[in-house]
């Protein structure tokens, strides 16, 4: 059995087309703002439309920060947070880049870096081998 499940990734203008019906959207539009989501906004998204429900969160965003439980308590069935783990990857390679610059090598970071091996089964090294293997033949 195959189990589709469709995802609603709502943007500012969403939110404002969801907000509308909710009574919300005309004194939005009439104030000239931008959309802004708060606390009660997000819990009564969660009430008024059924199913799952995603919900993209990150620092600096319009959407106001939830503790995941919070958000999976009022239904939201996943939380992405891709800008967050983006900025982080970019600080982690601007401070390796910034050692390599200044000492000639990643020594001076070593300790933030993974493992070798597990860097290699994270990107699942073995299994590209084996596939590029598979079409040498």
């Amino acid at each position: 059995m195959t189990l589709w499940l469709l995802f609603a990734l709502m943007t500012a203008a969403a939110i404002f087309a969801v907000l509308w019906p909710l009574g919300r959207g005309a004194a939005v539009r009439r104030s000239g703002s931008d959309i802004e989501v708060y606390r009660d906004q997000i819990e009564e998204i969660a009430r008024r439309i059924p199913g799952p429900k995603l919900i993209n969160m990150f620092h600096g965003g319009k959407t106001p920060l939830l503790p995941v439980s919070r958000l999976q308590a009022l239904g939201y069935a996943i939380v992405i947070i891709p800008s967050d783990l983006q900025r982080a990857a970019i600080k982690a390679m601007q401070r390796a880049l910034a050692a390599i610059a200044r000492d000639g090598s990643s020594l001076g970071v070593i300790e933030h870096l993974a493992p070798f091996d597990e860097r290699e089964a994270i990107v699942a090294t073995d299994e590209f081998i084996a596939r590029g293997k598979r079409y040498e033949k």
